[in-house]
């Protein structure tokens, strides 16, 4: 099982207290409970606001204007230029194909981001980069482990923690290791 940072601590220890405060402080003091619930109703109504106008801009079609509510926007007609006059259009023209977007050999594989290590044995992961970190590439080399190169395309298998076993096939050999998640991401744009 991996380490937990510091952080990890700190985290879980927000979410456990935080709630606990806020519902020692409901039974002491409501008054003051309300005062704080109403701060933080008011404080976190911004970004909330602002994060949905985002999502909301993102689901729009790329075709379609956005403007601001208070200033006027500019005709989109393409008949009508912006001296007034109008202009015939050709429809016999036909509008040119969209491309389309490559597809990934296997939509379920992932590509790694850097060279990654990966190891037949998940306990060795951690033992191959302390190795390597440690300058003594040496006995790194003894483990059963190997250097996945980058942009090479691996399958996912399982997980564990943050270790993931993948697939890698390699000069049509298929080989089973075990790396970190981070090494990984999919690749939807790969042939």
């Amino acid at each position: 099982m991996g380490q937990l940072a510091i952080w990890h601590y700190l985290v879980m220890l927000v979410l456990v207290a935080l709630p606990l405060a806020l519902v020692v402080l409901a039974i002491v003091k409501p008054h003051a409970f309300r005062k704080m619930f109403f701060l933080i109703a008011i404080g976190s109504a911004a970004p909330l606001s602002f994060g949905a106008v985002n999502l909301i801009a993102k689901l729009l079609p790329a075709s379609q204007p956005v403007s601001d509510a208070g200033t006027a926007s500019a005709s989109t007609d393409a008949s009508v230029p912006a001296s007034g006059k109008t202009v015939p259009v050709s429809v016999d023209e036909p509008a040119p194909p969209k491309p389309a977007p490559p597809r990934p050999s296997n939509p379920f594989a992932k590509v790694a981001k850097e060279d990654a290590p990966g190891c037949l044995l998940p306990g060795d992961v951690d033992k191959f980069d302390s190795l390597r970190w440690a300058n003594r590439d040496d006995l790194a080399l003894k483990l059963a482990c190997v250097i996945i190169p980058q942009g090479t395309e691996v399958t996912p298998l399982d997980s564990f923690a943050d270790l993931q076993q993948v697939i890698w096939e390699k000069d049509g050999k298929t080989i089973e290791l075990w790396s970190r998640k981070y090494n990984f991401k999919y690749n939807f744009t790969r042939e």
